[in-house]
């Protein structure tokens, strides 16, 4: 697009820049992005609604903050999309608090400025802070979705609130006759946090299509209270349930299990004969000691790998 005559670009329609400025932001390329912005200021495109929203949006999602703001700035009468987004940007490049000032700017506001906000102060650790957004804009007629229940219910467990958790869980059986995996993962990790496992596995047994973060959240809820052997069998399960470990998911399990039980990680891998999982799992341990080194090196042998055996065990007597 950036490479066709003026003729031809001239002939675009606005709407048509969108979706080139959605591809930019998906490269994430601040270098194509401020090229692009170059060329709609040259063909006088910067007064269209739509190509505001995108700019902003597709700045944010580059990570050039700074010139967001002032691309924002720019803007004679900004939509509530830019609005929008820009809570977020703000957020990023000054705080929670700034992009609570532009909150209160804002001419209107609608659920996903309501839900910006709130998952704002929620990442930013402000818990209590988010709770007490939730319940002003209940009071003021925003319905909540499950994008807010999910984020609040974040915010319950990162503060071990169970009477509010379990007052949202009761908020969205009304709203949900069944709940789906996002709102499933929110509650199981909720009432694992807060020390409630049974009802952690109640909620886990009734959601349907479990992934990888409904198993850890749970496996990690046991075993920070101490049940090592609960969290082992678990992590077994998970294992024969077909559920795809990610290094994230391995590593926070690899974290809460006890020295023997990380050990027997590695060796379970390699009878299994895989191996670069067993590997994985070896260096993603937070500690190592001669056991773990031994499970490696024979995980190595086992599976004809003697080249990687042996340096394996030269790495552990430099150790």
């Amino acid at each position: 697009m950036l490479r066709d005559s003026d003729h031809e670009i001239q002939n675009c329609d606005p709407f048509s820049y969108t979706s080139t400025m959605k591809a930019c932001a998906c490269l994430a390329s601040t270098q194509l992005t401020l090229q692009l912005h170059a060329h709609l200021v040259k063909l006088h495109l910067g007064a269209h609604t739509c190509i505001q929203n995108s700019l902003v949006d597709m700045y944010i999602k580059c990570g050039a903050i700074p010139l967001v703001e002032v691309v924002f700035l720019d803007i004679e009468s900004p939509s509530l999309c830019c609005w929008n987004n820009m809570i977020y940007g703000y957020s990023k490049l000054y705080g929670p608090f700034e992009a609570l000032r532009a909150f209160n700017r804002m001419p209107q506001h609608d659920n996903v400025t309501w839900n910006t906000l709130i998952f704002v102060f929620s990442q930013h650790g402000f818990a209590v802070r988010c709770l007490g957004m939730f319940v002003e804009m209940c009071n003021l007629g925003f319905r909540p979705n499950f994008m807010t229940y999910g984020t609040v219910l974040s915010a319950c467990a990162n503060i071990f609130d169970l009477e509010w958790g379990a007052h949202l869980h009761a908020r969205i059986l009304q709203m949900e006759h069944s709940l789906d995996l996002y709102l499933g993962n929110g509650l199981i990790d909720m009432y694992a946090k807060c020390g409630c496992l049974e009802l952690a596995r109640r909620v886990f047994d009734r959601v349907g299509e479990r992934n990888q973060v409904s198993w850890t959240c749970l496996i990690v809820g046991v075993a920070q209270f101490g049940l090592g052997e609960d969290a082992f069998t678990l992590f077994n399960q998970m294992r024969l349930d077909f559920v795809v470990l990610d290094d994230f998911t391995l590593a926070t399990i690899l974290g809460v299990c006890s020295g023997h039980r990380r050990n027997a990680i590695i060796t379970m891998y390699a009878k299994c004969g895989d191996i670069e999982k067993a590997s994985l799992a070896f260096r993603l341990m937070p500690l190592r000691d001669i056991i773990s080194w031994t499970a490696m090196i024979n995980a190595f042998s086992q599976n004809g790998d003697i080249d990687r055996a042996r340096q394996c065990f030269d790495t552990m007597c430099n150790v």
